[in-house]
């Protein structure tokens, strides 16, 4: 589809139905990259490593997403390293999940603050967003393999699922604030390096 959109001769109905190929598959890429995803769940090649490096890419990769959504992103990082054993690429999928929903979950003009802090030997990440929130009744069950609340063909309800896994694999836990129409905050706790 992509070397067909190349051909100056297309008519503009040839481009839009290539368009759409495109898009199909890259929708179902994105859903057998996640079944993958949360079959394998391999475990973590836990690593000491600076919690506000892998932040900080995570947000590097999602300036697109934030800028097209028109969401106001922002860090408050510890001047210090923060250490802990962790999988480097495995955090950054949660994170970058995190953030990801939380874009989708806000607004124009939202906001989204990434905060890390150290507290009762654990690494706290927390993604405040001031978007929709998430209603009671589906709180118990947004870490549910399959649930979704997006329009169909944007989510397969596969992402928080497996950074809950990734999670509990390094030893942590997710804990989930949302009020209706205020926002939601998911926080990740990690615990820190034993020195």
């Amino acid at each position: 589809a992509e070397l067909l959109q190349e051909d100056t001769d297309l008519s503009s109905e040839m481009r839009k139905a290539l368009s759409l190929i495109r898009e199909g598959a890259i929708k179902a890429n994105k859903i057998v990259s996640d079944l993958l995803t949360f079959a394998r769940q391999a475990p973590p090649e836990l690593k000491p490593q600076d919690l506000r490096e892998t932040i900080q890419a995570a947000q590097r990769l999602t300036t697109y997403l934030t800028r097209q959504a028109q969401v106001r992103m922002s860090a408050e990082l510890p001047d210090t390293p923060v250490i802990t054993c962790y999988d480097a690429q495995q955090i950054e999928q949660v994170f970058i999940n995190l953030i990801t929903n939380a874009i989708q979950a806000t607004p124009e003009r939202g906001t989204l603050v990434i905060r890390l802090t150290q507290e009762d030997g654990y690494a706290a990440t927390s993604f405040e967003d001031s978007g929709t929130g998430i209603p009671p009744e589906n709180l118990h069950r947004i870490f549910d393999p399959f649930f979704t609340t997006k329009p169909e063909g944007q989510g397969t309800g596969l992402g928080l699922s497996v950074s809950y896994g990734i999670v509990a694999s390094h030893g942590g836990r997710i804990e989930v604030n949302s009020v209706v129409g205020q926002g939601s905050t998911f926080t990740i706790y990690l615990p820190l390096e034993q020195r």
